[in-house]
């Protein structure tokens, strides 16, 4: 399984939370299109924004920028929405 860093945008094009996307196994060939709506399924389930606002949200892949990970403006935690290994 490959995890893909996917961003969630609003409608001003303001970046509000990458997520680190895994799909199961069964998907043998995904496109960027599977991990898009996994990371606005994401959004939706952490309320990232008021449920009148999801329509309004877009994804994209994120666009590595090297260089050490720091927040810019994202209060939330990194792994919020991802299922911890037991």
């Amino acid at each position: 399984m490959k995890v893909r860093l996917v961003d969630v945008i609003n409608r001003n094009g303001t970046v509000l939370h990458t997520y680190p996307i895994t799909l199961s196994e069964s998907s043998n060939v995904a496109d960027d299109s599977e991990y898009q709506a996994k990371a606005l399924e994401a959004a939706a389930q952490g309320r990232l924004v008021s449920d009148a606002e999801l329509g309004t949200l877009t994804a994209r892949m994120h666009a590595d920028r090297g260089g050490q990970m720091a927040p810019y403006g994202d209060d939330l935690d990194r792994t919020s929405e991802t299922r911890s290994s037991v």
